[in-house]
C-alpha cells in the first residue's frame, strides 16, 4: 500500500510539473506578461524613447529615433514582434531625428522633418524606409521651401496617410500653419486650404471615412489650448470646427490611433506644463455619432510623448515618459521603457450612462420619446436647424467665446501695462485668462523656456483691420504691471 502510495504521488507531481512546463513553453508570452486594468505589459524598449516616429508593416512595429536620457537625438530602428514578444535592432536611418511626423504607404514608412542634432533646426527632408529590405532610400524626398522654418518645437507636425497621399500639418511659427499633400505615388506636392488652422504643439491627427480630423495641443508662445475637434473635407478642400463636439479634457502630446472609424486618444498631459496632470483616460471620438467618450479601459499609469499603433487585434502603448514636463521637452528618464497592450474589443467600450451624461456634468438629460415629448408630458422642444436657428425663425441661440462668455458679456478683464526698455509704454485691455497666459510666458522665459517673443492679440486697439497682434520680445520688456477691475 505504501508503494502504491508513493508511486501515485510522484505520478501526480509528474503531471503538476508537466501542465506548468506546457502551460510556460506553449504560452510563453501570456506567462510573461502582467495585466492592469485589461491591459498587458509586454517586453520592454531597448532603449527609452520620447518623440519617437513610429509604423506597422505586416503585423511588426517598427520604432525610429526620439530622445533618449543619454541623448535627445538618436538614429536607431528597432522592431517589435508581437507573437514573440522579442525587439530586434534594424537598419538605422540616415540621420538623428526626433518629433518627426510618421506615415506608413504599402511597406515603405515615412519619417517626416524632425529635430537634428547637426544644426539644432528640423530637418528638411523625408527619410524612407523600405521593410522588406531593410534599408533607406539614398536620397531623401526634399519638402517645400514654404515648409521650412528655422525652429522646431516637438509636435510641430502631424502626418496621416490617406490612399498612396500623405498630408501633413506644420506649425511654422506662432502665428502660421501649413497644410501639404504629398503624393508618394508621382512625388507631387500640393498646398491646401489652411485658413482654419491655428498653430498647435502635441495635437493628434486622423483620417475617417474621407476626412481629415484634428484635435488636442497647444500653442507655444500664446499657450492656448482647446477642447475643439476640426474637420477637413477632403471633397471640398475646407476646414470647419465642429459645432456641439468637444474633447472631455485638454490632452497635449496624447498617443493616438484610428480605428473602427474613431479616433482614440490616449494619455497624455492636459497642458503643456511640468505642474500639469498626467492623463489616464482614453478620449473616444467617434464622427459618425459627434460624440467623445471616455474608455472603461484607462492606461495603468499616466504617460506623455508615446506613440500608439494597431497590430492584429491589439492596440500598443509605447514610449514617453512618466511624468509632466514643459512643452517642446524633451526630457525621458531610463527607467521608463514601458510598452503595453490592450485588445481592441475591450478598448472600444464605455460607460453605459456617459451617452446620457452632459461633460463636466453630474446630472443627466430627462429621457425624452422619440417626437421629442417628455414622458407624461404633452410638450416638446422646439426643433432647430444644425446653426441652431428655430424652423421659420431668424433667431439663432447665442453663441459663446472660449472662456464661455458670450459676446458682449463682461468677463473679468484687466489692464497689463508693458513698459520697454526704449521707454515706450503700452496699454492692453484682456481677460485675466490672457494676462495669465502672459505671466506664465514671461516667468517660464526666465529660465530660458519657451520662445524668445510673445504675441498680443490687441483686439481693442485694431482700427478699422479685422485684428492687430503685438509680438513683445523678452529682453526689450523693461517692466510692467496689472491693474484689474
Amino acid at each position: 500500500f505504501k508503494r502504491w502510495r508513493k508511486e501515485t504521488m510522484k505520478k501526480g507531481l509528474f503531471l503538476v510539473l508537466l501542465t506548468i512546463f506546457m502551460m510556460v513553453t506553449i504560452h510563453p508570452l501570456k506567462a510573461h506578461a502582467a495585466e492592469t486594468n485589461g491591459w498587458t505589459k509586454r517586453a520592454d524598449l531597448p532603449e527609452e524613447r520620447i518623440g519617437a516616429s513610429v509604423g506597422v508593416v505586416d503585423g511588426k512595429i517598427y520604432v525610429f529615433g526620439g530622445a533618449s536620457q543619454q541623448s535627445k537625438f538618436n538614429d536607431s530602428t528597432y522592431m517589435y514582434d508581437p507573437n514573440t514578444d522579442l525587439w530586434t535592432e534594424k537598419a538605422s536611418m540616415p540621420g538623428e531625428r526626433t518629433g518627426a511626423a510618421y506615415a506608413t504607404v504599402g511597406k515603405k514608412i515615412y519619417v517626416i522633418g524632425g529635430l537634428t542634432d547637426t544644426t539644432k533646426t528640423v530637418h528638411k527632408t523625408i527619410d524612407v524606409y523600405d521593410t522588406e529590405l531593410d534599408q533607406w532610400t539614398e536620397e531623401p524626398i526634399k519638402m517645400p521651401e514654404k515648409f521650412i522654418y528655422t525652429s522646431y518645437i516637438n509636435g510641430s507636425l502631424r502626418a496621416v496617410t490617406v490612399g498612396e497621399k500623405i498630408y501633413i500639418i506644420a506649425s511654422l511659427s506662432s502665428s502660421q500653419v501649413n497644410f501639404y499633400a504629398y503624393d508618394t505615388g508621382s512625388g507631387e506636392w500640393e498646398s491646401l486650404d489652411n485658413s482654419q488652422l491655428t498653430p498647435r504643439q502635441g495635437r493628434s491627427i486622423s483620417e475617417i471615412n474621407g476626412k481629415l480630423y484634428i484635435a488636442g495641443g497647444e500653442a507655444n508662445v500664446s499657450r492656448a489650448n482647446d477642447k475643439d475637434i476640426l474637420e477637413y473635407d477632403m471633397t471640398l478642400g475646407k476646414w470647419q470646427r465642429l459645432k456641439n463636439v468637444q474633447l472631455n479634457s485638454f490632452a497635449y502630446e496624447s498617443a493616438y490611433v484610428t480605428y473602427n472609424h474613431k479616433l482614440f486618444m490616449i494619455g497624455g498631459q492636459r497642458i503643456g506644463d511640468r505642474s500639469s496632470k498626467l492623463l489616464k483616460q482614453v478620449q473616444i471620438f467617434d464622427p459618425q455619432t459627434s460624440q467623445v467618450q471616455d474608455s472603461l479601459y484607462e492606461i495603468p499609469e499616466g504617460r506623455v510623448g508615446s506613440v500608439a499603433v494597431i497590430a492584429d487585434d491589439q492596440l500598443y502603448v509605447i514610449g514617453g515618459r512618466d511624468y509632466a514636463e514643459t512643452i517642446g521637452s524633451h526630457s525621458v528618464k531610463n527607467n521608463f521603457k514601458s510598452v503595453i497592450s490592450i485588445p481592441l474589443k475591450d478598448l472600444q467600450k464605455v460607460s453605459k450612462d456617459q451617452d446620457e451624461t452632459k461633460p463636466d456634468d453630474g446630472t443627466s438629460e430627462e429621457p425624452k420619446d422619440q417626437d421629442g415629448t417628455k414622458p407624461d408630458d404633452g410638450t416638446t422642444e422646439e426643433p432647430k436647424d444644425q446653426d441652431g436657428t428655430k424652423p421659420g425663425d431668424g433667431t439663432t441661440e447665442e453663441p459663446k467665446d472660449q472662456d464661455g462668455t458670450k459676446p458682449g458679456e463682461e468677463s473679468t478683464k484687466g489692464i497689463l501695462s508693458i513698459t520697454m526698455i526704449n521707454g515706450l509704454q503700452k496699454d492692453y485691455l484682456l481677460s485675466m485668462k490672457e494676462i495669465n497666459d502672459f505671466l506664465n510666458w514671461y516667468k517660464e522665459r526666465s529660465f530660458g523656456i519657451g520662445m524668445n517673443f510673445y504675441e498680443i492679440n490687441d483686439e481693442h486697439n485694431k482700427g478699422p483691420f479685422t485684428s492687430k497682434k503685438d509680438y513683445v520680445v523678452y529682453q526689450n520688456i523693461l517692466m510692467f504691471d496689472i491693474k484689474q477691475y
